[in-house]
């Protein structure tokens, strides 16, 4: 260990100030004093460098006991305090910390209500640092031994981990080029060592905290948003359709693209943490609202199937949609891909076995390899493959896969006995990020200076009404396999 290492373990009342200068992290600096603050039972209140109270006496706190206890009892005293009955004296002394520690622009951040702006982000930093923070406090307080000193660096390198980790999580900032240079430092982080065993890559970690901490600043010291990039209006385009099908393949495939993107590009980052959609909806809103579009559109593609009276009528309306899978492979809208397919697979159209008969023998050979590619063997591998050849390249994903490895991460995957989950929030961030890449990959946009290709990606008013009005004719799936019957009854 270093000299640095050995004054903190010599030290200790000392260290916390001593590691959070060393961190530049002002936000959440504390001095030697808050020990006596504790062990007074909170009656005491201390004055911060930035001239603030740090009020605890009505924080409920019960001073530690038996302050000789080993490491692992302590450490295991500390988490049964925190998830039993003394909650909210950690969470409350956290806040108060935080407080106490903030300057002015920080606290105007915190406090800022506006949705455009990342307040998410920073109040989860917020609590998430300040548990790690109480944390270190408590290994400070209660082991003042020098055996204490790696366990101590444990915890310290636990929390540069999990801050780094949790600031990209929840940036719910739109800036392109922000996003971008966040990830790229995050990579560097990304690629160190799992373990901390050397001084070089725990000043790297250091390095990097100071990078991030730079880039959020930048990024929230903005009052305004870049414009974002949004789809123009065709200028050429004055036809008009009487109905779907006369709408020609490629034409809606890019349509139904370019609305796919402006409800996946709602979604913010923070939504997909945590696993909100099984227990609280009402935090992933833009998620919710994306998996209902796509449940409508699989609805509305199966109605436009199963109603046509005839069974010509039908195959026709058959062959059409697996045309229009090519055509959405074609611009590599690989979520729509499974929202036709799901339709085409459903117990309504699927039964339709001399509909079936009727397509021709090229739409059913593209259907049997579009069936393959979407399929559920090994945990759609077919689809892993090909969204692994498209990383740089401008898609829309299977964003069910993306939300499908995210709920693995918090059924399937066994978590480690580290109390803050860091391992859970690792392979969080990873989804999250290269869902975020896709994101920011987006061709999809004309550029401003272009001149009219028929190959960018316009939008065509025509079909965008005929799309909203034919999109709230889907039929309910129970209601639709009745029809379904009626067109082919049971032999």
């Amino acid at each position: 260990m270093s000299t640095h290492a050995d004054d903190l373990g010599s030290i200790p009342q000392d260290a916390i100030g001593y590691i959070l200068s060393y961190l530049n992290l002002s936000e959440v600096a504390a001095c030697s004093s808050i020990c006596q603050i504790w062990r007074s039972g909170g009656k005491q209140s201390l004055h911060t460098q930035y001239g603030h109270d740090l009020e605890l006496k009505n924080l409920g706190v019960y001073p530690l006991e038996n302050c000789s206890l080993e490491m692992e009892d302590d450490m295991n005293k500390y988490k049964d305090m925190l998830d039993n009955h003394n909650t909210t004296f950690f969470v409350n002394l956290g806040t108060e910390i935080m407080k106490a520690g903030r300057n002015n622009q920080y606290y105007n951040i915190l406090n800022r209500q506006s949705e455009d702006e990342p307040s998410a982000f920073f109040y989860t930093y917020q609590s998430q640092s300040s548990k790690h923070l109480i944390y270190l406090l408590m290994l400070l307080i209660t082991q003042a031994k020098n055996e204490a000193l790696l366990a101590l660096l444990h915890v310290l390198q636990g929390f540069i981990e999990h801050l780094m980790e949790q600031s990209i999580l929840y940036q719910v900032q739109d800036y392109k080029d922000d996003m971008k240079l966040i990830q790229h430092a995050l990579c560097f982080t990304d690629n160190l060592t799992e373990t901390l065993d050397d001084d070089t890559s725990f000043a790297v970690y250091l390095i990097n905290i100071k990078i991030k901490m730079n880039l959020i600043r930048r990024a929230s010291g903005t009052l305004q948003w870049k414009a974002r990039m949004v789809f123009p209006i065709d200028p050429q385009q004055h036809v008009s359709y009487k109905n779907i099908s006369s709408i020609p393949p490629h034409e809606l495939a890019k349509q139904l693209t370019i609305q796919r993107c402006l409800i996946l590009d709602a979604i913010k980052p923070h939504e997909y943490c945590g696993y909100p959609w099984r227990h609280s909806q009402e935090k992933c809103p833009n998620i919710m609202k994306s998996v209902r579009s796509f449940e409508n559109v699989s609805s509305w593609i199966a109605t436009a199937i199963v109603t046509p009276p005839t069974a010509q009528e039908r195959a026709a309306m058959l062959e059409y949609f697996i045309q229009l899978c090519y055509h959405l492979l074609e611009v590599r809208n690989f979520d729509f891909v499974f929202c036709v397919m799901g339709a085409l697979t459903s117990a309504s159209v699927y039964r339709l076995k001399s509909t079936f008969e009727l397509i021709s023998e090229e739409h059913d050979k593209m259907l049997k390899k579009y069936q393959d590619l979407v399929s559920l063997r090994s945990d759609f591998i077919q689809t892993r493959v090909l969204l692994q050849t498209c990383d740089h390249m401008t898609c829309l994903p299977f964003h069910g896969l993306f939300l499908g490895d995210l709920k693995a991460v918090h059924d399937s995957i066994m978590k480690p006995t580290h109390y803050f989950g860091s391992h859970t929030s690792k392979m969080e961030y990873k989804l999250i990020s290269r869902l975020q890449r896709y994101r920011f990959e987006q061709g999809y946009f004309p550029s401003s200076d272009c001149v009219h290709d028929p190959e960018e990606f316009f939008i065509i008013p025509a079909i965008q009404e005929l799309l909203e009005k034919e999109l709230a004719t889907a039929v309910p799936v129970q209601q639709l396999y009745q029809v379904s019957l009626l067109r082919e009854p049971r032999i």
